[in-house]
This record gives structure tokens, sequence and C-alpha cells, in this order.
């Protein structure tokens, strides 16, 4: 469940890989009878051993007894416990044979586990492709399904429209790299192995082009080659008259999949953007993502995501972002620009540390729902080095080792899945606690309260405090024994008194209970 989709090496053949499971198992894989073409593993030997921070390691031996058919799939760990799934999304070794190594965060107790190999099967499903291996008894065994009618309509369906269209239609040629394109101009393009009437949106240099289909108003990035077919005569005539042509909308200039509104431009290269300038970046072909500006270089753009704060600070290249005509005229008001600029200013941090703290806080927003079992990491707990932890990131939690706190209340953590590189100041407010880790911690905390440092007691003066209140006297502890305590006044007086003449609070600090009426430090005195 939790990845950044990274293994550390240790060595050629052995990976380690750490995990958190908040998973329940009836929220287990769907595992899919592997086809033909997938690769086959054998998995043995499997056994444990202790890993980093006293963490359980789960070791097998695996062997691929068949190649993959269809490229270099992406091989997973899963498995289970008796009342949880495991689902470790990381790149398994593309050696043939090998030693898998999995340190498993100390919140999974037991000796009940099972594990086996997976490949994605499209949406939530996964192909079995390997034997199951089990350690003591973590429940019934788990079986691959096949294919439901309504699978197999799907994955035809997919096949297909990955199928480039066969025949060039008559009075058109077939478009290669070596093609010269207009934008705007009419052309058959493929979809679902069929020639479609399409709008060439895009026409920049390259393998890939833009195109929008007659019949939908979304944008296609296609393949130039086997994908698009264009007419000799409107290839002549856009060749000769290029103006003639204009595409319906417009992307990037180098090419995009999604429409610039029409109330923005790509940015202009005789405007310098001051600090904090709206700007939209297209955002992984599908939308426009909000962004102001760190600072105007000319060819590129410092840039701060809206919502995020300085870590997450990027550059990219001019040509990337659009910017609306009203920004634009905005940019003409000095009052308007300096309202820009708040846009970057430093957000004062939250969830434990503030905003004079020099720790230089990782911000990782939370954007999906916390696990079932698990919250926020409270302010009023000291959290531990080595307790494990979670954090957002790329829609997934993501395993995170306390390593220390900061006086600002942050934590010091280390990116399970990363190297030490990665290590970075976090906010409470943005990390993630089992319940059941949580309560050890409290437990802890509770114990290290109620216990007495006598040592500290016999070098530090304190205020001591008879029942009833009325009598003090400053007095570093003894000695005690279960009826009476010594206490050396800082008078230079020994007193040694029943141990219920003092205070509750004074009992609680000796573990004892009891009354008094008169002052026992001068009674008692010698």
């Amino acid at each position: 469940m939790l990845s950044l989709s990274k293994a550390r090496h240790f060595s050629p053949v052995i990976f380690v890989f750490l995990t958190l499971v908040l998973a329940s198992t009836s929220h287990g894989q769907d595992l899919i009878v592997a086809p033909a073409d997938s690769p086959m593993y054998r998995l043995s030997n499997f056994r444990t051993d202790t890993g980093q921070f006293g963490r359980l390691l789960l070791i097998f031996d695996y062997k691929r007894t068949r190649a993959s058919k269809n490229g270099d799939p992406r091989i997973g760990v899963s498995g289970k416990t008796k009342d949880r799934q495991i689902v470790v999304e990381t790149k398994f070794p593309k050696a043939e044979s090998g030693t898998f190594r999995m340190e498993m965060r100390n919140i999974v107790g037991g000796k009940d586990f099972e594990l086996y190999l997976t490949t994605y099967a499209g949406s939530d499903k996964s192909y079995l492709v390997s034997n199951t291996i089990r350690l003591g008894n973590p429940g019934p065994a788990t079986r691959a399904r096949n294919f439901t009618a309504a699978e197999k309509e799907a994955i035809a369906k997919a096949k297909l429209a990955a199928t480039p269209p066969a025949n060039i239609p008559d009075g058109f040629q077939a478009v290669d790299s070596n093609t010269s394109l207009v934008a705007g101009i009419p052309i058959k393009a493929g979809r679902n192995a069929k020639w479609e009437d399409a709008e060439l949106i895009s026409a920049e240099t390259g393998g890939m082009v833009t195109v929008k289909f007659w019949d939908s108003d979304g944008l296609k990035r296609l393949y130039r080659e086997k994908w698009l077919a264009v007419s000799s005569s409107v290839l002549k005539d856009a060749l000769a008259n290029p103006k003639k042509f204009s595409p319906s909308v417009n992307v990037l200039p180098n090419g995009g999949s999604v429409a610039i509104p029409r109330d923005a431009v790509p940015l202009p290269k005789d405007v310098t953007f001051p600090v904090g300038t709206p700007l939209k970046l297209e955002y992984h072909h599908s939308k426009w993502h909000d962004v102001f500006v760190v600072k105007d270089n000319g060819a590129d753009i410092e840039l701060r995501y809206k919502g995020y704060g300085a870590n997450w600070d990027k550059t990219k290249s001019r040509d990337e972002f659009i910017v609306t005509r009203d920004t634009l005229k905005a940019l003409k008001s000095p009052k308007s620009v300096k309202q820009f600029a708040k846009n970057v200013a430093e957000e004062s941090t939250s969830g434990g540390a503030t905003a004079k703290s020099n720790v230089k806080i990782k911000r990782y927003k939370v954007s999906i729902d916390l696990p079932r079992g698990a919250k926020f990491v409270p302010d009023d707990i000291s959290v531990e080095k080595g307790t494990p932890l979670a954090a957002c990131y790329a829609s997934k939690w993501n395993p995170i080792t306390a390593i220390s706190e900061n006086e600002d209340g942050s934590l010091h953590v280390h990116w399970d899945d990363y190297g030490d590189s990665f290590n970075c100041n976090m906010l409470r407010s943005e990390l993630i606690i089992e319940n059941r880790t949580l309560a050890k911690l409290k437990k802890k905390k509770k114990t290290v309260a109620d216990s007495v440092d006598s040592e500290k007691l016999k070098t530090d003066f304190r205020m001591w405090t008879d029942s009833t209140g009325n009598h003090k006297i400053e007095a570093v502890y003894d000695s005690h024994s279960d009826t009476e305590v010594t206490l050396n006044a800082k008078s230079g007086k020994v007193i040694t008194m029943p141990l219920d003449k003092l205070s509750k609070e004074d009992r609680d600090l000796l573990s004892k209970i009891g009354q008094a009426t008169d002052n026992p430090f001068e009674t008692f005195s010698k």
C-alpha cells in the first residue's frame, strides 16, 4: 500500500524494502491468472531475520522459470498476515535468480506471513506470477481467478485502441517524420484500428502530434507514423498557403494535450513577469495547474505551485506556461504587482512548527483519506527515534521513520524507501501514526512520567509540602522506606519523617499515600 516505488540495493542480488501495512485483508488484491506471455517465478526458502531499528526481515530466494514475451513488466511483491494485506509496489530485480529481502515495519507483529509476486493487470487488478510462500498460519492460501467475460471484452477494446489502422484511404498519403504539416488542416487519424476524420491541432516537429477528432471536444496525442494520413491535395494547398488554415483550439507552442482557454495565451517573450504573478502550467497532459512566479529568468521560469511551500519550487521552460489576459493587464498596475508578490510569501507553518523557527520544513500536504486505524501525529506526544509513521506523496501513504524531534515540535524523519539524502523535517499535521503505535508511546510516556529519578532528587532542591498544604520546606531527597522518608533541607537540617506526613503530590512522587495534621518538618527535625 505504501511506496515511493524505490528500493535499496545492498548487493547485486539483494533488495531491501520497508513497508507500512494498514490495509485489511478484506481489501486484498484482485489476482488474475497470468497469461502465457507473462513471466513466472519460483519462490523458495522463506525465512526471517532482524533488520534496521530491530524490525523483522522477510527473506526469500527467487528464480525466473518463464521469461516475459511482452517487454519488461514491473514485478511487485504482495501478500498478507493473519489480519493485514501487504502490498509492496517496488520494482523487482531483473536478475534471473537471487535473494529478496523485505524489512517490515515493526507495527506488523506475529510470525504468520504469505508472499507472492504480481504484475499489473489493469485498474486495481494484478496477475499472479509466482507460487505463494508461507510462514506460520496466515489464513487461507491466496488463489488467482480467471478473467470474467466483461474483463475480456475490456481487454479486447484496449488492444483495439492500441492498434493503428491497416490501409491508407484512397487519395491520402501516410504521414511520417519528414512530412511537413500545417496546424488546422483536416486529416485522417487512427482510432480503434479505423481511420476517422480529425483536425491537426499541433504541427510540432518530432514523433508526436496533437489532433482533435471531429466528433469529440477532447484532444489526443498520437504518433505521426502509422496513425496519421493526409490528403495529397490538402497537403499541397497547406504548404502553398499556410495562412489559409488555423486550428479551432490552441495548445502550447511545442504541443500539448490541453486546449489553452480562450482568455489565456502563451507567455509573451517581451514581458518580464514579477514575483508572484499567477500563471498556469500544463499538468500531466490533463489539466492546467495554478502556479506563481518566483523568478523570471527569461528562457525559463522558477515557479511555486499554488498551495505548496518553497520546498516544491521548480524551474520550467518558459514555453510550458500560459497567462490570462486579465493578469497581463494587471501587470500594468503597481498596486496589482505589489499584491501579486504576496502569493509567494512564506506561509506560516502549523501543526507543531512555528513561523519563527529556523527549521526548514518540507511540506507534503495530505490529499487522500487517512487509513483506518491511523491519525495525525498529536502535538503532545513524544515521538521516539525509530517510531514508524507515514506521509502522503503521489496519492499514496508512504512509510516514514522518525529520527528526532525538533525544538519547534516538528519531526526530523527518514523516508524508508529512499536514501538518507531524502531525510527532512516535517510537520506533525502532515504525518500519520497507527493508533496502536500511538498507544504504545502514550503508555511509555505515562511510565516515564510516573517514574522518579532518585539521583536527580538527591541533587536538585525542590519544595516539599506537608499533607495540610500549610507547611513547605526546600530540600533534596535522601532516602525512603515503606514508612518514612529522609530529606536534607537547604537550611542544613536532616529530616526523617513518616511518609504519610507528606502532601499527596510528594507521596505520589514517592509512590505512597497518607495524611498529616501538624508541621512534620519541625516535629521530626534533628
